[in-house]
């Protein structure tokens, strides 16, 4: 578990577990960007490439464009911009690789 990261980033990384055993392109995002003025905090969602998504929070690498899955919310669709790091305008400062 990464230090300041609790059960985003284990949800995070069990969903995109799921994505990528269904044969989807996907990616954990590591935000940790400071937005609660909590210096050991950080958030993490997954990601997944799609084609489109019914909102548009998402951000790009390599041509690719990931949507974000909050994997801490049941109330939130695929590419849903509520996530306070998008709002700010904060990109991932870290893609993690499973």
């Amino acid at each position: 578990m990464l230090e300041g990261c609790g059960g985003c980033y284990c949800l995070s990384v069990a969903a995109c577990a799921l994505f990528k055993a269904c044969g989807l392109d996907m990616a954990p995002l590591i935000f940790d960007s400071n937005l609660k003025g909590d210096p050991d905090t950080c958030h993490a969602v997954a990601s997944v490439v799609l084609d489109h998504a019914s909102k548009n929070c998402h951000c790009e690498k390599n041509r690719l464009i990931y949507y974000y899955c909050e994997a801490m919310s049941w109330s939130q669709d695929v590419g849903d911009g509520s996530c306070s790091y998008y709002k700010a305008g904060v990109n991932p400062s870290h893609f993690i690789t499973i």
